[in-house]
């Protein structure tokens, strides 16, 4: 019996103490979070020719975000985030917005082509909304949306112009190190570049990107 009182003794005593280091240890890494990585920024101006953009042509800043229109932190973005961007920041005319098509198309199916439909959309804006609206019926609403630009004479694929100009967008994007969507670049705008300030990436709340105009 002795023996036994002892044997459970020391179990509890072990008990105590491995409890006691992960208490501590959960402590610590609440006190002390991981830093996270720093992001290099680009020196090289970012081209903007051709970009679909929104704001006022006297706004001196500029964002420029890389955009899959089937990533869903894109979509949380655009439906969360945008409106906010638009009314506080771009229709207040303190930044100039550009959209550049990245499409992630070893991940996800649809996005070049609803990135495709997009630039030789009639209203490029429209477009933008309603992909990212219907993002779960995204292979049918591709079809939705209304095109400036034929199809070709056996009504299959888009017109060069317009794939053309998806190409030059992943071709930029790689170029400054893009990987993932979103990805937002913010600086200053200088002719037809922007000098880049600052980096972004993921679905970046409003009020962080307007800390990083201020």
């Amino acid at each position: 019996m002795q023996r036994l009182r002892n044997t459970l003794d020391t179990l509890a005593a072990l008990t105590v103490l491995v409890v006691g280091s992960y208490a501590g240890y959960g402590m610590y890494t609440k006190s002390k979070p991981p830093t996270p990585p720093k992001v290099e920024i680009p020196k090289d101006p970012l081209p903007l020719e051709g970009l679909p953009t929104l704001g006022q042509p006297t706004a001196q800043v500029g964002i420029v975000e890389f955009s899959d229109f089937q990533c869903p932190y894109c979509a949380r973005f655009a439906l969360d985030t945008f409106p906010q961007v638009k009314s506080q920041l771009i229709d207040a005319g303190k930044v100039r917005f550009y959209f550049a098509n990245f499409p992630l198309e070893g991940i996800h199916k649809y996005a070049r082509p609803a990135a495709t439909a997009a630039v030789c959309a009639q209203d490029f804006w429209q477009a933008h909304d309603l992909l990212f609206n219907k993002q779960s019926e995204l292979a049918d609403t591709i079809s939705l949306v209304p095109q400036r630009l034929v199809f070709d004479e056996i009504g299959v694929g888009f017109p060069p112009e317009c794939t053309k100009a998806v190409d030059n967008t992943i071709a930029l994007g790689k170029k400054f190190h893009v990987s993932g969507t979103p990805h937002f670049f913010v600086g200053t705008i200088a002719g037809n570049s922007l000098q880049i300030k600052s980096v972004l990436s993921g679905a970046v709340s409003f009020d962080t990107l307007a800390k990083e105009i201020q």
